[in-house]
């Protein structure tokens, strides 16, 4: 980090003159800034030659004409710089390397050295936000129309470096996936946002990030939901005409049990025969089981254990592919919906059914053991989890 503050890096925006700086102004001002909020985040500008000495590595081969400075409320020896470059966007498409067999895109932030810090645009230390948004300049924009966010460093930018995530993560893993300083205002029964750049629809890294959020916040005892926001991020839909904050607060939010939610699970499940075995034992395990006699199949009133019980497995099996088809049709990604579709001609070939068929069937759910059967001297086999459904002795693979 700076060995001295940002607010005195550079100069401040409005003080400088020059041509360059004009266009870091134009630059905030096309994107919903205010003067009065550039000036509160005493925005700096910092000329090509000072970038070059704290960030001539990172910017080896790129020349930007100098960089908007965003001091860090929280912590005056952190900022976040955005450079300029002479098309006038702020990052360029690609550069060529000497050797013109590689690109490297020109880099679209600068920051201190060292571990990347929250940017909390207000003085309390604790309590409620209502985001957690994955950009500083994103969420000083937002702070400065009026709502409580944190930024934060990337759609991941919530997670601790190295965090690892479960499904069945505890309280305590929770608190370790999250990084310490965003605890405080991450409360039990209030709710929490994550609000990204990219859609979550379009882009699956930012999906992932986002459901990750979701299922670890509710493992905080939180109540997690997800604004799709239109439009890219939070400055761009403000950017808007006749968006505000009170039209961004009207915009549907989702928890992580809603059918919106469980369709952007889709992209990342079920991709091989162990995840259809689950999902064909959640589905149907009720009405299978499986024993060295061969399938078992409740048909109402009691288990078939004859050749129309392997039949019935294998239509669960196929029934249980189809469902991939209408989560396939409500993908919006081309590409996950490609990789989808490939999946399911794939799993409905003959050996991955059977595949599929031989994984359920020794899993605890579907299979009898051999010292299960003439447990109960009126049963061929007890089911305790499913006593109302207990597999009566004359029921033979015969009939």
């Amino acid at each position: 980090m700076s060995k001295t503050p940002f607010t005195e890096f550079g100069m401040a925006l409005f003080s400088a003159t020059t041509p360059e700086a004009r266009r870091g102004v134009d630059y905030l001002t096309a994107r919903a800034w205010t003067a009065t909020a550039i000036k509160a985040f005493r925005f700096r500008w910092a000329t090509a030659d000072q970038l070059q000495s704290i960030w001539s590595k990172r910017l080896k081969g790129h020349d930007p004409i100098g960089g908007l400075v965003l001091p860090f409320p929280n912590n005056p020896y952190y900022a976040s710089i955005r450079p300029l470059y002479p098309d006038g966007t702020v990052e360029q498409d690609e550069h060529e390397s000497e050797d013109d067999e590689e690109t490297e895109k020109a880099p679209k932030f600068l920051l201190p050295l060292g571990r990347s810090v929250p940017f909390i645009p207000f003085a309390s230390k604790r309590g409620p936000v209502e985001a957690f948004v994955e950009s500083y300049f994103k969420a000083a924009l937002a702070a400065s129309k009026g709502l409580k966010v944190i930024g934060v460093n990337g759609c991941t930018g919530c997670r601790e470096p190295g965090a690892e995530f479960s499904m069945s993560m505890t309280k305590d893993e929770a608190r370790a996936w999250f990084r310490p300083e965003l605890l405080p205002f991450i409360l039990e029964n209030r709710p929490t946002e994550l609000w990204t750049d990219a859609d979550v629809l379009s882009n699956l890294n930012v999906r992932r990030a986002q459901l990750d959020f979701l299922d670890a916040a509710k493992a905080l005892g939180a109540e997690p939901r997800h604004r799709p926001i239109p439009n890219g991020g939070v400055d761009d839909y403000l950017a808007i005409p006749g968006n505000s904050i009170n039209t961004l607060r009207k915009l549907p939010t989702y928890e992580p049990a809603s059918k919106y939610i469980e369709t952007l699970r889709n992209a990342f499940r079920d991709r091989t025969e162990f995840d259809l075995a689950d999902r064909f034992i959640v589905l149907h395990g009720d009405d299978l089981r499986f024993s060295p006699l061969g399938w078992f199949a409740w048909d109402g009133k009691r288990w078939r254990n004859d050749n129309a019980a392997e039949l019935v497995a294998l239509e669960k099996v196929r029934a249980t592919v189809n469902t991939l088809k209408d989560e396939a049709n409500a993908e919006k990604n081309p590409v996950v919906l490609k990789e989808r579709i490939k999946a399911i001609y794939q799993f409905q070939s003959n050996a991955k059914v059977q595949a599929i068929l031989a994984l359920a069937k020794n899993t605890w759910r579907i299979h009898i053991a051999t010292d299960a059967f003439d447990a109960d001297s009126g049963y061929l086999g007890v089911d305790s989890a499913q006593e109302a459904r207990r597999l009566p002795r004359s029921c033979t693979r015969n009939g």
